[in-house]
């Protein structure tokens, strides 16, 4: 019997603290960014430095959020990246540009997966509908 009421009390004690530390999360405005990279035709495995900014048009425009440095290790040509651009998405089409070792790649569209921010905020901005 001391053993049943043993095993409630450290149950419910995990239980408390899970529940407090779910309660403590915060939601981020991050977005995660997976791309493969090749140098000269094959693929890389090493660390690079990339540059990171968001763009209003494919070509020329302006720069709307970054530039976001950072150091990114590249395992047989692919890499993740996390980029906070803060509250950049509005519904607007942007264009992420990476410069890698200083040398800007072509731009890629941000699908509007980065819109559902909005989705999680009842009274928030409200996202294109």
């Amino acid at each position: 019997m001391k053993r049943n009421k043993l095993c409630v009390l450290i149950a419910s004690v995990l239980m408390s603290w899970g529940a407090e530390n779910v309660s403590a999360a915060v939601q981020t405005t991050a977005i995660t960014y997976q791309g493969q990279l090749n140098d000269h035709g094959a693929l890389t495995s090493n660390v690079y430095p990339m540059t990171f900014s968001l763009w209003d048009q494919i070509s020329g425009g302006t720069m709307v959020a970054g530039p976001l440095n950072q150091s990114i290790q590249v395992i047989n040509g692919l890499f993740t990246a996390d980029l906070d651009f803060g509250l950049a998405f509005s519904g607007t089409q942007y264009y992420l540009q990476i410069d890698v070792n200083g040398t800007p790649l072509s731009r890629q569209p941000i699908n509007t997966v980065p819109v559902a921010q909005f989705a999680m905020t009842p009274g928030g901005p409200a996202g294109p509908r």
